[in-house]
């Protein structure tokens, strides 16, 4: 059995629940929150293999996907029910990524990367010490992970390369880098602990000013002109490819993650089991059933959507 300690659960939550404490001891009864989207439609898939927080979901369609999280836990499901997959660390997994059902890639804290080629996880060698939170790429030469330096909280951020033979360090920053996501034609975009959002263009870093008044922590899009930040106290921001423009959330509460089908199928994720749906033109919340911190979105389609988070949860919408 995978114990679920509370020692652990904040040692890899420390760079982005060390943004919470201050403005973040948040209670559901404290701020309002916006109309309920629609009638329930999220059930819950929870495998109840075990006591363990989920912090990663990803997958190649609604019948092959991949959760990751505490002492180095990963779990596959196949369409029908979630399985326990064997990663050979106890290291906690805060995300995964693949471009393929044989090569998927999960990391995590102690420099922890690993590598599923269909058949089984790997170690691959990659910043002994760091603490990555994301992981995101292009192709099987061009993937990247990124978090925080062995420094700590409140050291160096890093972003580390594959190039289909090894990694190595791509970039550093004198903050913490929490989230990743970009597209082959315009570039990565990192978020940061400290509002600025990092953006590569294959030549070059630069660090893009938001108008983010709290850190961020999860970032994610369609293109580079639509792009959608969100994070602290229920911030939520769009960028056209010229600008940064708040959104009104309808919520203070801290949101962690974001992904979308489509423009007008957006969704956000985060503490007391919110759940945000965006259809274009508003936010509205969605009753997602739980009221544990939710960490991660991932859908194959409009109507295969999957979160995890807090406690083992795994909650599936199939549409409405």
């Amino acid at each position: 059995m995978i114990k679920n300690t509370e020692q652990s659960r904040r040692r890899v939550w420390q760079m982005k629940a060390a943004r919470v404490i201050g403005v973040g001891v948040l209670c559901v009864g404290l701020f309002a929150v916006p109309a309920v989207f629609a009638e329930t439609a999220w059930e819950s898939m929870n495998p109840a293999l075990a006591e363990y927080y989920l912090s990663g979901v990803w997958g190649t369609s609604g019948s092959d996907v991949f959760a990751v999280g505490e002492d180095g836990v990963i779990l596959h499901y196949d369409g029908t029910e979630w399985s326990p997959m064997e990663s050979g660390t106890t290291s906690n997994l805060e995300a995964v990524w693949g471009t393929a059902r044989n090569n998927v890639y999960a990391v995590g804290e102690e420099g922890a990367i690993l590598h599923y080629n269909g058949s089984a996880w790997s170690p691959m060698e990659g910043a002994a010490g760091d603490l990555f939170v994301s992981v995101w790429g292009t192709g099987r030469s061009e993937v990247y992970a990124a978090g925080q330096g062995s420094g700590g909280t409140g050291g160096t951020g890093v972003v580390y390369r594959f190039d289909g033979k090894t990694w190595s360090q791509a970039h550093t920053v004198g903050y913490g880098c929490v989230d990743i996501w970009g597209t082959a034609d315009d570039g990565i975009f990192v978020a940061t602990t400290t509002r600025p959002v990092l953006h590569y263009d294959g030549a070059e870093w630069t660090s893009w000013t938001t108008s983010a008044r709290r850190p961020p922590d999860g970032i994610w899009g369609f293109s580079g002109s639509d792009v959608f930040l969100v994070g602290s106290g229920g911030g939520v921001l769009h960028f056209d490819g010229d600008k940064w423009s708040k959104m009104t959330s309808g919520t203070k509460l801290f949101l962690d993650e974001v992904w979308g089908s489509a423009s007008d199928d957006v969704y956000a994720v985060g503490k007391a089991g919110t759940i945000l749906h965006y259809d274009g033109e508003s936010w509205s919340a969605m009753d997602s059933g739980t009221d544990v911190w939710l960490k991660d979105i991932w859908g194959a389609s409009a109507d295969a959507v999957f979160v995890v988070g807090e406690d083992g949860t795994i909650i599936h919408y199939a549409g409405s």
